[in-house]
């Protein structure tokens, strides 16, 4: 093993077949390793670091990162990050870096400026010790993630985050700001501002907090919290759970058996394909369940509960709601106050019809008469011991328990 040690000036470097110790010091330095495990010192300068064959070790600092070249070679090599770094602009280039296997953050941290930023790890494929996070402070900045794990903080200004592969941890903070997890198990934190977060491919959670932000939860089962403000969420692919949070928000399921809870406010909810779970909250929500078999809960504030497609069930809470089954074999109860109740089709079963207090509107097209009224409605009623049985063609029948035609007659509406 050598050790060997430049100049102040532009120094020709070479080792030996052995695994050498090389510091280029001062100046435009070219080291090359040859063989063997090397350890590589640039030193300060615009250097060309050549590992050559076997392991080899560059040590850095956050001016070696942007300007100089670092030649791999033959074997595992690896850059060593030992110093604090603050950059505006942090690129590894295939022309710069080439054949580096590892960067290794344990022994400095990377931070950006106050300005506009620009860091792109895409070139990399593995980062070691990467447990720090990258902060990039003010300015609107670019962060290109690698496919491993990336931990970035975007501070203020809009920021845009990309973590590609691997299991991101993305942090907007202040600003409006894009985060795109990309594949794996990414974490998504908008901070304020209005951002748009999007988790691409894999399981993750998505949280807007402050603002009026989009959430997106792609491919996966994924976990979307909107927090404040009024924001759209969409859980995608996969089995989501989807809360909104305060605010009037929008939340759209997707295909797969999701849960979708609106929380406080004015909310819509949208189950869509699959087996859902639709929470309406406080507030005058709008709960549409979309294809399958799904259950729809109003919760308080004057709601309306559509169950669409499927054998579904309805039940509206507190307040003056508006249940309509849709297609299917539907289970509906309306709750406190006063409940408008729709039969369109399929067998369903009113369970809780008060009727000095609740409506029914029945579809006249389930009725063979044109223009039909209630005296021809009523001879589609069968009034049994165990309440009142609509019955229409094509297995299309409404049960209500503990009512007749006639007690119930002044509170029907044909639609």
């Amino acid at each position: 093993m050598a050790y060997i040690i430049g100049t102040e000036a532009g120094d020709l470097l070479n080792g030996t077949e052995q695994g050498d110790n090389i510091s280029g010091m001062g100046g435009n330095d070219t080291v090359n390793g040859g063989k063997g495990n090397d350890t590589l010192v640039g030193g300060a300068g615009r250097d060309i670091l050549r590992g050559g064959a076997g392991n080899d070790l560059f040590i850095a600092d956050g001016a070696d990162l942007a300007q100089d070249r670092f030649l791999g070679g033959a074997g595992r090599d690896r850059i060593e990050l030992w110093s604090d770094i603050s950059l505006s602009k942090l690129i590894f280039p295939s022309n710069r870096f080439d054949s580096i296997e590892e960067l290794d953050f344990a022994f400095g941290n990377v931070s950006g400026t106050r300005q506009d930023d620009r860091f792109d790890f895409s070139g990399l494929s593995m980062i070691a010790n990467y447990n720090r996070a990258i902060d990039l402070k003010g300015g609107n900045d670019h962060f290109l993630g690698w496919s491993g794990p990336d931990h970035v903080n975007g501070g203020a200004g809009n920021d845009l985050l990309e973590g590609r592969g691997g299991v991101d941890a993305l942090h907007g903070n202040g600003g409006h700001d894009t985060l795109l997890g990309g594949a794996g198990n990414d974490q998504l934190l908008g901070g304020e501002g209005n951002d748009s977060l999007v988790g691409g491919s894999g399981g993750d959670y998505l949280h807007g907090n402050a603002g009026t932000d989009t959430l997106d939860g792609g491919a996966g089962n994924d976990s979307l919290l909107g927090g404040g403000g009024n924001d759209l969420l969409r859980g995608g692919n996969g089995h989501d759970l989807l809360d909104g949070g305060p605010g009037a928000d929008t939340l759209r399921g997707g295909n797969g058996s999701d849960t979708l809870k609106g929380g406080d406010g004015h909310d819509r909810l949208f189950g869509d394909a699959g087996t859902d779970l639709l929470e309406g909250g406080k507030g005058n929500d709008l709960l549409n369940g979309g294809a399958g078999t799904d259950t729809l809960f109003g919760g308080a504030g004057n709601d309306t509960l559509l169950g669409m497609a499927g054998n579904d069930s309805l039940n509206g809470g507190a307040g003056k709601d508006f249940l309509d089954g849709g297609a299917g074999n539907d289970t509906l109860t309306g709750g406190a106050g006063v409940d408008t109740f729709v039969f369109r089709a399929g067998r369903d079963l009113i369970l809780d019809f008060e009727r000095d207090r609740d409506f029914l509107q029945i579809d006249s097209g389930l009725l063979r008469e044109a223009n039909p009224t209630l005296d021809d409605l009523a001879t589609y009623a069968n009034d049994l011991t165990t309440g009142l049985h609509l019955v229409f063609g094509n297995g299309n029948r409404l049960h209500i328990p503990g009512e007749q035609f006639d007690w119930i007659r002044d509170h029907i509406e044909l639609i």
